[in-house]
């Protein structure tokens, strides 16, 4: 809710997972060619290794990498699980639009190989560059850069996470049980729509960069080609769809365009493949923008701020007298006003001109008849081309300036002991 009472409130997106109906890239996945993979240091009742097949062609032994944030049902979770032996694997989640994140959540599954570490990356210009959002490792003080590390979070020593289940429901076959085994959770304690919150917490995408460190049992160091692999059940991103205090929703950018009455635009450049539609908030509070991250162009009499818990900083008109739909904010004048007004109109209409298009123009008058507000604020001078000096007139009065012995508003008439001569310079002789 963004008013209440015809009062601005600040106001944003519901908390979602932000993985929700999108698809993962994998620079890995297991079953191109059929694999035996087996669970490092377990065996079932018989003392057998516990071991599956995977393979792409088979509905029941694909572990695709859909299942990374598919639904999951009672019958058991299902895990993606990468190629044998590769030791680098990327996992790249496309959003398209800019994402606060409150934590972000890996579940593994059991008998995956937990890389060592995990790093989760951000990236702000839809994938062209990408920074560093957190490690994760057993040992953080390996890496000293600043404190961006979490510590692994081990759910198997408090209890596991479910009853022991397949990693595939439709998996039958394989005889293979197991349940997610360790979590990795980054949580952001800082508050969103405060002072303290930044860009750090805005996403164009997610890329997990998992490169296997694990130590192998010591007894199966022979066998790495069917233990190495990494599985996992669930990515979740906890995030709110980044509106800056300004919007309750996001939704396509069609369909908002549509109700602002600007029509279909199609931008393929930014368009995903893993996003039907590319979204952007449903901006209110006179704001504008993919994440309300401007002013509408008739309301920047103050700074565009973000919206907070104290203050939801909606953008203010400016005061053009309905001759514009445009202005731009002046800081100097800002200051000078002692931060109350700063906007300034351009591309005035009706004749008008100034500030706040409250100056007819060259030309026009102020008509006494109508209001400043009125589209007939300002009529026409009708200077009279041969007996006035120019086509100006007073703005207030609508006297225009009369050549020697001629009078009249308009300078139309010759004045008394005056008559009409024959040069347009002197029109009227005496």
């Amino acid at each position: 809710m963004c008013f209440s009472l015809c009062v601005f409130l600040r106001c944003q997106p519901a908390f979602e997972d932000a993985t929700f109906g999108r698809t993962f890239r994998a620079s890995s996945q297991c079953g191109q060619a059929p694999s035996m993979n087996c669970v490092d240091c377990e065996c079932d009742a018989a003392n057998k290794k516990l071991c599956f097949i995977c393979d792409k062609n088979q509905i029941n032994r694909t572990h695709p990498v859909t299942y990374l944030n598919d639904v999951e049902s009672s019958s058991g979770p299902t895990c993606w699980v990468s190629k044998l032996r590769d030791r680098k694997v990327n996992l790249t989640l496309s959003l398209d639009k800019r994402y606060e994140f409150t934590y972000v959540t890996v579940e593994f599954c059991r008998g995956s190989q937990i890389p060592d570490p995990l790093i989760v990356w951000k990236s702000f210009d839809f994938g062209r560059t990408w920074d560093v959002l957190k490690y994760f490792s057993k040992d953080c003080s390996a890496f000293q850069s600043g404190g961006l590390f979490e510590k692994f979070i081990s759910q198997s020593d408090k209890k596991s996470i479910g009853k022991p289940e397949k990693w595939n429901r439709k998996q039958s076959s394989d005889n293979f049980n197991t349940n997610r085994q360790k979590t990795l959770q980054e949580k952001n304690a800082r508050k969103v729509g405060t002072h303290t919150c930044t860009n750090t917490h805005t996403h164009a995408r997610t890329h997990i960069h998992a490169h296997k460190q694990t130590k192998l049992c010591q007894s199966d160091l022979g066998k790495l080609n069917e233990t190495h692999f990494f599985a996992i059940s669930n990515v979740v991103l906890g995030a709110r769809c980044k509106c800056n205090g300004h919007a309750s929703e996001c939704a396509p950018k069609e369909e908002i365009l549509n109700q602002e009455g600007g029509g279909l635009v199609r931008d393929h450049q930014t368009f995903s493949e893993n996003s039907k539609k590319r979204l952007r908030c449903k901006c209110r509070h006179n704001t504008r923008g993919p994440d309300c991250n401007e002013c509408k162009s008739l309301y920047n009499d103050r700074p565009w701020a973000r919206g907070t818990t104290k203050n939801p900083n909606e953008c203010l008109a400016c005061n053009c007298n309905q001759h514009t739909n445009h202005c731009r904010f002046n800081a100097k004048l800002f200051k000078l006003s002692k931060n109350q007004s700063g906007g300034v109109c351009v591309r005035c209409r009706h004749n008008t001109i100034g500030r706040y298009c409250h100056i007819c123009s060259d030309g026009y008058y102020r008509n006494p008849d109508e209001p400043l507000d009125s589209a007939r604020a300002c009529i026409p001078c009708n200077c009279n081309p041969i007996g006035s000096h120019s086509h100006v007139c007073n703005r207030t009065s609508g006297q225009c300036e009369c050549k020697k012995g001629v009078e009249g508003q308009t300078c139309n008439t010759c004045a008394s002991g005056f008559q009409q001569g024959s040069s347009p310079s002197r029109p009227c002789v005496g």
